[in-house]
Parts: C-alpha cells; structure tokens; sequence
C-alpha cells in the first residue's frame, strides 16, 4: 500500500508522521535491546575519548535530520563527543535550507554544518564528510537515524583493544505502516563473491558477532585506521557497495568488522527510494562500483574471474582507482581473500567444484553450479513461455586444468529443451560456442548478454 506523501514532496518518506514526532523523546522501551546480557554488562573501564559523529543528506525531511543531530547530542556526553558534522550534499530546496542552517549554526561550536554546492553522490559525499572528521573516532550516521543512550559504549569496548575494528550497532528499522520496530539483533551483513549483499543469522544472547560486512548507516571507526585505509569511496560513483568495501577493505588489511547488538539506532525508512541521488545512472553503480573494488582488491585469480562473469559487459574507462588501490593493498599486506569467505562467510558460495568439471551458469545475473543436466530454482512462472534456445553465459572447467578455472573453457550454452516443475526449472544443456581464456581473462569477449 501506498503512503499518504505530504503534497510536492518527492523523499518517499511519510513527512507527516514523522514530522509529528517530537525532536527529542524518550526512545520506546521496544526499540531497545531486551538482552539479559546487556542488562548485566558494565562498561566502567572504558577510557573517555572523542568521537566525531558525522552524516551527509541531500533533500531528506527537515524533522529527520534534525531527529539525527539532537539524539547525537542528547546520547553522547561531553567527555566523548568532538563535534557532529552535517553535510548538505547540495539539496534544492532553498527555503529548508535556510532553515537548517540557522538552527544548525545555532547549536555551533557543537555542531558543524558544511555544504557542496553541487550534489556530488551519496558514496563522494561519504568519503566527504569523513575526511572533515577530527576526533580520535569517527561515527558515521544516517542522517534518518535516531541515536539511542550508551550507544558508544559497546562499540568502544571493541575498537579500544583493537583500533583496526570497525564496529556496527544494531540498525532497527521502523516503518510508520509497522506496529513495531523491526529488532535487527540476529543479521550478519555479508558479501557475495559478486559484492553484493548477503545476509545470515547470528546465534542468539548478545555478544558482538563478526560480520563480512556492514549494513552501511551506522558504524564506528578509529580516525586512524580511516587514514590507513585511504577512507572510502575512492572512485566509486553515485550510491552502493561503499558498505561492503568497508568490510572488505578491513578483513582483508589485518582488520575485524563487528556488529554489536547491545548497542542499537532506529533507522526511519521511507516507503520507497527517495528522490534519485545524483550521481551515474543506478545501472552503472551496480557495475562500476564492484567491478572497481573487485579488480583493485581481490587477490584470488579463480574468485576475481568467476566475479568478471557478471560485469563482462561494463568496462572501467579510467584504471587509476584500481592502480591507487592495489599499491595501497600491497603496502598495508592486505589479501587472504578465500580465506575470509571460509572462516568468516562459510556459507557463501565460491563456485570452485575443482574436481568435478562443473560449470558455472548465470541466469538472470544469478551465478548457478551445474553440470551437464542441472536443476535451477526459480520463481515459479518466470520462465512462463518456455526457454528454449535461449543463450546463457556460462565457464565449463576443463578437467585437465590443475586447479581452479585456470584452464577453463569460457563459451555460451544453449538450453536444448526444459520444463517448468513446481517452481524449479530443469534445464538440458549442450555446448555450442567457445571463447578462449585469453578472451576470458581480458574481457575482450562480448558475446551475448547473460540471461
């Protein structure tokens, strides 16, 4: 069902509602952790330092911004806040920016509001606005997140034994048509070997539980571990994928990502994505920005051509993102990239089947294991209409090859006959065209797009 939208607004939020709220209210007893083991931890021997709380917006509601800056204020005392920072990723709309600006100045010298004249993007503004950070630690926010008492707490405990560590609260997300907040307590961000977003279930009690990822609107780092790790972004376009390079970037370079459950925000959700951020087209980010941290940062030949299969058709016109960050990888010792999946992310798919003579099958983007009769789940009727002839990407292992697809044969296949049975598609098919590794490991194969 559709939101009643306050009229000319285009933010996909309900501004009514959350405008109603009032600024600075008593977080709901449901929105916080109901944990035994919360309840009984103290945090006495945590050192006061200084934390930066730092966002971006471009054109976000008024009420929630605000929301964001006063619960920063209101949660975190003196002794452990620098300032907050507020970036306007140049919004257009001049008359609430007129507004924010004289009731941000006024919270000044505790708030700082800064402003891009022209919208850059929601990862160039990120990288932005950690950049402008000046405490020992650096909090990036939402600016549509509701910051809850103690937050820092639990979050300080790990990255002051480990500076390294990258630490996440629990992110709730409230929905104004949802009786209740959604208590994310058990999701473990993760990354597919394409860098996309996976999820699994962390075990149940409250302990902090490692994560391959972050979900991106709220996590705490050392100022100097940003530094060391040339901060995020960096050549990434318009929005998505900067999360995953945080988790990406920090395991693979001696670091940890943890998500830690006994400290918690409230994320308010819009309906549907707000206003298009500026930036590239979506499409292009979907590409771009994986393609350009898998090239600079996967140091497993099998995993970084399996993970080609699905951005073949995109090409990175200007390498030298990829060239800064592979110095920069090679300088700080990063790698073990396999090792990461299998210790971290076990039960995400490698696609190796080294000892078969599998393949590997794309269908709709969906990187699927067969072998020469394969079962393929799917939504039940997508392929409605049948599928034959259809051509689909695929890379067959050569048998012979020692290890991995360092001997694979790259080609199409062609589905010769399937059927549709209860929601899963059984697919027969046959090799009808080859594409040589040489083709395969420099890209220059375009072939037909993937299913």
């Amino acid at each position: 069902a559709e939101w009643p939208l306050r009229p000319g607004r285009t933010t996909g939020y309900d501004e009514g509602y959350y405008d109603s709220l009032p600024l600075i209210r008593e977080v709901p007893a449901a929105f916080k952790p109901n944990i035994t083991f919360c309840e009984n931890h103290t945090y006495d021997h945590i050192k006061p330092t200084k934390i930066s709380i730092v966002m971006h917006y471009f054109n976000e509601p008024l009420s929630l911004v605000l929301r964001t800056v006063y619960s920063a204020l209101r949660s975190t005392p003196p002794a452990f806040l620098e300032e907050v920072i507020v970036l306007d990723d140049g919004s257009t709309k001049p008359d609430e920016t007129g507004l924010i600006i004289a009731i941000l100045r006024a919270l000044a010298p505790h708030v700082r509001y800064e402003r891009n004249t022209v919208a850059s993007g929601l990862v160039p503004a990120r990288r932005t606005v950690l950049t402008m950070a000046t405490g020992e630690y650096v909090f990036l926010v939402d600016a549509h997140v509701e910051l809850h008492d103690g937050w820092y707490l639990p979050l300080l405990n790990i990255t002051q034994e480990n500076y390294r560590a990258v630490v996440a609260p629990v992110i709730n997300l409230y929905y104004h048509h949802i009786p209740k907040m959604v208590f994310n307590d058990e999701i473990r961000v993760q990354f597919s070997v394409f860098l996309n977003w996976e999820t699994g279930k962390a075990s149940k009690g409250g302990a902090p539980f490692t994560s391959g990822a972050i979900m991106g609107g709220a996590y705490l780092i050392a100022r100097r571990r940003l530094q060391e790790l040339d901060y995020i972004g960096r050549g990434l376009t318009g929005y998505g994928r900067e999360n995953i390079e945080v988790g990406l970037k920090s395991w693979l370079c001696g670091g940890e990502v943890w998500t830690v459950p006994c400290s918690s925000v409230t994320h308010f959700s819009a309906l549907r994505t707000p206003e298009t951020h500026p930036g590239r087209p979506v499409s292009d980010n979907i590409l771009h920005n994986p393609k350009v941290l898998a090239e600079s940062f996967f140091d497993d030949e099998h995993l970084l051509r399996v993970a080609r299969i699905r951005w073949q058709s995109y090409t990175i016109t200007d390498n030298s993102t990829v060239e800064f960050n592979r110095k920069l990888a090679s300088s700080l010792g990063c790698g073990g990239l396999r090792r990461v999946f299998q210790t971290i992310m076990p039960e995400i798919e490698l696609f190796t089947d080294e000892d078969s003579g599998g393949y590997l099958l794309t269908v709709n983007g969906h990187l699927t294991q067969f072998h020469e009769t394969a079962v393929v789940s799917t939504q039940s009727g997508h392929y409605a209409g049948g599928s034959k002839g259809w051509v689909c990407r695929a890379a067959a292992r050569d048998p012979a090859a020692s290890s991995g697809l360092s001997g694979a044969s790259f080609g199409e296949l062609r589905m010769g006959r399937s059927r549709q049975r209860g929601g899963r598609l059984q697919l027969r098919l046959r090799t009808f065209r080859q594409t040589t590794n040489n083709q395969l490991r420099t890209g220059t194969d375009k072939g037909n797009p993937t299913v």
